[in-house]
């Protein structure tokens, strides 16, 4: 869950180059992209002078003001309101789109305590899906957990990823489908808990949907329940995408099983006088981050 934490509220420093151009650019806060946004989803702006210094919310119900920076929406109806914000820096806010906004184009005001104002604008619409993954910047490893459901209901909490304390370095734990019970893979995204229908392509199969909604007590964030198929096992990294309302996620991966090893040559090394063993070196596929493996 510590990853999950880090990778949905860390205040990460995303796309440079758009924080040097003079207008205001909006992205989901799971995929970064800048397309469509939809009502109730997390987003983050990204600008010059947005805050007069780096703060989020923390253990208290989040508001339309922090630090002094707000974010003002007008409709493409003419309504105008704030949206409640998460988290601030100078180059960054990250805050939720409301769920009232008219679909269309929105004007968009993030307003710092220093005066300063940055203005973009938005296109809202019902369904906008992304995953967060592990690195923050939607690719890559899924921001993911995941539980086993044996046969008497015992649930067994298994981790989908190995994070460095340090670094946000993190390295995929295979997840094996064949243990018996229900392998069961919860994952985190935005901009779908308006939609009427969701799916979740695995390694181009479609895995059956548990459940898909609002996480409990964090804003802007949706979780997507999904049961893992035997017939996954040791396919390793599986591309996988959220469909909701016939809308497609960015692509994150989901390691399950780890890819069937194949030796093709085994050479055994020089027996030098004085050796208990030999080195045999194994040449191959599947061998890991190596294309051998030596055995004495």
């Amino acid at each position: 869950m510590r990853c999950v934490a880090m990778c949905l509220f860390a205040l990460v420093s995303v796309f440079p180059a758009l924080a040097q151009t003079p207008t205001l650019k909006t992205v989901s806060a799971a995929s970064l992209r800048e397309g469509p946004l939809a009502r109730e989803m997390a987003a983050f702006s990204l600008g010059l002078a947005l805050a007069t210094g780096t703060s989020s919310y923390a253990g208290e119900e989040p508001g339309i003001e922090l630090l002094g920076t707000t974010v003002k929406l007008v409709d493409s109806e003419g309504k105008e309101g704030y949206a409640t914000i998460l988290a601030v820096s100078p180059a960054q806010v990250n805050w939720i789109i409301p769920d009232w906004p008219a679909d269309g184009k929105a004007e968009v005001f993030v307003a710092s305590g220093s005066g300063a104002v940055s203005e973009g604008e938005i296109t809202v619409g019902e369904v906008a899906p992304g995953l967060y993954s592990a690195d923050g910047a939607g690719k890559g490893y899924a921001a993911a957990n995941a539980v086993r459901v044996s046969a008497d209901g015992t649930r067994t909490s298994l981790q989908t990823l190995l994070c460095a304390v340090e670094g946000g370095v993190c390295l995929p734990l295979p997840l094996d489908p064949t243990v018996p019970g229900e392998l069961v893979v919860t994952l985190y995204a935005t901009g779908v808990r308006r939609a009427a229908q969701v799916a979740v392509r695995l390694g181009g199969e479609m895995a059956p949907v548990r459940s898909a909604g609002k996480r409990p007590g964090t804003p802007g964030i949706d979780e997507i329940a999904i049961l893992v198929p035997a017939a996954l096992a040791r396919r390793g990294d599986l591309e996988t995408v959220v469909i909701a309302d016939g809308l497609e996620s960015n692509p994150v991966v989901l390691t399950i099983g780890t890819p069937p090893h194949a030796i093709h040559e085994l050479r055994p090394g020089a027996i030098k006088a004085g050796q208990s063993s030999v080195e045999i070196e194994a040449l191959g596929e599947g061998l890991g981050d190596v294309s051998a493996i030596r055995f004495h």
